[in-house]
């Protein structure tokens, strides 16, 4: 399999906002990175796999937790294939790539690492320590040949990344290397790009995903009436003549 069904289509109509970012894909692209920020609620999940499918070519997401990468199964299957039963085409194992294979950060870890883990577990915190080389310390090697050589098999082109802010230290390692050694169209799509880290992870999170190409804001939502408007109230309370 080397594409997309060609009668798959959403079974909606797009939103105002996700038109906008669609009907500029083209230009987006030009650097073979997309990188969108959008608040929860606007259909990043449906957004990004249209992006898939739009370039057409083997596909490899990765979420940050097992609940949300079933979530990317469940909309394809329902809102693009229309049907309950998911594909053979579609895989959950980072060993055993297909046309799309969706998977966690922490599953690239583990198999990068020969690491046996739970693959419905929920925990996505519980990283290693590694310890640095230069302090003497015993340095564990990630080695992602295998997996470099399986994807390259079934010529995956496109690699998208939800909520990569989530990735820890080591984890950016075996993602890296697939991405040079692959050199795939990066989608990036994050509600909450991580503004408050140091210069140098801003930067592995920018190399990553690419400059951000396109902004989806909230007043858009409410707009659109995909999302209730609210209001903040203060309440001031006065102190006392005795309080003063």
């Amino acid at each position: 399999m080397k594409e997309f069904p060609k009668d798959i289509k959403f079974k909606y109509d797009w939103r105002k906002y996700q038109k906008r970012v669609l009907d500029d894909l083209d230009e987006h692209l030009d650097d073979n990175h997309l990188h969108i920020i959008a608040p929860p609620g606007s259909g990043k999940t449906v957004l990004g796999l249209e992006v898939a499918i739009r370039l057409n070519k083997p596909t490899l997401i990765f979420a940050p937790t097992v609940a949300i990468r079933n979530q990317w199964i469940l909309r394809f299957c329902e809102l693009f294939l229309q049907t309950t039963e998911k594909p053979n085409w579609i895989s959950k194992d980072i060993r055993k790539p297909e046309f799309l294979t969706i998977v966690t950060y922490q599953a690239l870890h583990a198999a990068s690492t020969n690491t046996l883990i739970d693959e419905e577990s929920e925990i996505i915190d519980n990283e290693e320590e590694f310890e640095n080389n230069e302090n003497g310390k015993l340095v564990k090697t990630i080695d992602t040949k295998e997996i470099v050589k399986a994807l390259k098999a079934k010529e995956i082109g496109t690699i998208v990344v939800d909520e990569a802010h989530h990735l820890k230290n080591e984890w950016w390692k075996p993602l890296d290397s697939i991405k040079c050694a692959i050199k795939p169209t990066i989608v990036g799509l994050t509600a909450t790009p991580p503004y408050d880290v140091t210069y140098n992870e801003w930067q592995r999170y920018i190399d990553l995903n690419g400059p951000v190409d396109a902004e989806i804001s909230v007043p858009e939502l409410v707009v659109e009436n995909d999302l209730c408007p609210h209001q903040d109230y203060i309440y001031l309370s006065e102190p006392t003549d005795e309080e003063f």
